[in-house]
């Protein structure tokens, strides 16, 4: 969290559907000019959340105050915030020019001010000459763009977007997030965006804050997330993890030794010593295969499938002792041969990357 001026805060947010609990007890807040992404499995309250904050919805209990005004019962054309939908929510009727106009019109603005604002926001969303086409002939990354200039162009003091780019290609989808991304950090515009692209998260976000069952289960930078992750739904969520689970049989000077179910004796660093039934992760991409040197935390293992992904390659491992992990390596150059399914190869999980996690 910056020491930014407070753009947007949640206090103590739940909202019931009847028995349903959607939002239970959510809290966080965004600083100005901060893009914060929600994220979560279908039905975790992250989209509940966006349309309580957009006025949509009204809280059952709780605060939502932009900018030190307390929302939760303000009309949503009081709030000044533009949202973003993943269908677009263009008129089909109406030119491109109209649709960026709408909301200016709406507000009363003039005709010279549109005139003279709408072709500078076409510009920024790289649609200048496309001001009389209607949507059905734009291709859906066009769409997405006029849509985002008709948020943009109304000057919100928050733009929310739900789920802005899932209606698109995979390779389209990779340059928008980059594209959209550079463009609201140039404006400066507080953003909250609901998505369950991981990789979108990761690419666009400042902070992600992980949904599950309509509380927060952590917040914070996407890089801490990740690598720090602080429960195993967050571990499995964002990005593949191995968990191993097991309880702490020995301790040695400046090391434990973990003792999976199955049987893996494992060296690890730990802050604290836990008790009981612990859970320690490991990223593939942390795991070392046939490592030059025998060094600790080195197995023997039989590869059962193989996934190649280009530039790199994911290895699906059966250890002796019983235990299945997965492996990412990158390919060099060097690399003439891949291992291949049936193999048996050595891999490492290295001590300083594995994590406690509850």
């Amino acid at each position: 969290m910056t020491d930014k001026r407070v753009a947007v805060e949640l206090k103590a947010v739940t909202k019931t559907f009847g028995e349903v609990v959607a939002v239970d007890n959510v809290g966080f807040r965004v600083s100005e000019g901060e893009f914060i992404c929600l994220v979560g499995p279908s039905g975790c309250g992250k989209t509940t959340t966006l349309r309580l904050i957009a006025g949509f919805e009204y809280p059952t209990a709780g605060e939502i105050r932009i900018h030190g005004k307390d929302m939760a019962r303000v009309a949503p054309h009081r709030r000044n915030v533009a949202m973003v939908f993943q269908s677009y929510a263009l008129f089909p009727h109406m030119s491109v020019f109209e649709n960026v106009a709408f909301g200016l019109r709406e507000r009363g603005i003039d005709r010279k001010a549109i005139s003279r604002k709408v072709p500078q926001y076409l510009e920024m969303v790289q649609l200048g000459g496309y001001q009389e086409r209607k949507p059905g002939q734009l291709s859906g990354g066009q769409q997405q763009r006029v849509a985002l200039a008709r948020a943009l162009v109304v000057e919100p003091a928050l733009l929310l977007m739900d789920e802005p780019l899932g209606s698109l290609d995979r390779k389209l989808r990779d340059e928008m997030q980059l594209e959209v991304k550079t463009l609201l950090d140039e404006l400066g515009i507080t953003t909250i965006s609901v998505t369950h692209d991981q990789d979108e998260a990761l690419v666009m976000s400042d902070r992600i804050a992980v949904m599950k069952d309509g509380h927060i289960e952590q917040v914070g930078p996407p890089r801490d997330i990740y690598e720090y992750p602080e429960s195993v739904f967050c571990a499995t969520f964002l990005g593949i993890s191995n968990l191993l689970t097991g309880s702490l049989t020995r301790r040695d000077p400046g090391r434990m030794i973990l003792t999976t179910k199955e049987g893996l004796e494992l060296s690890c660093s730990l802050p604290e010593s836990p008790e009981g039934q612990i859970t320690l992760i490991i990223r593939p991409e942390r795991i070392l295969v046939n490592p030059s040197h025998s060094r600790e935390n080195t197995f023997r293992g039989r590869i059962e499938s193989v996934k190649y992904l280009g530039s790199e390659v994911e290895y699906y491992v059966l250890l002796l002792s019983g235990t299945r992990v997965v492996a990412r390596q990158q390919i060099s150059d060097a690399q003439d041969t891949l291992c291949r399914a049936g193999q048996e190869i050595d891999i490492q999980l290295p001590m300083q990357s594995l994590r406690l996690v509850s």
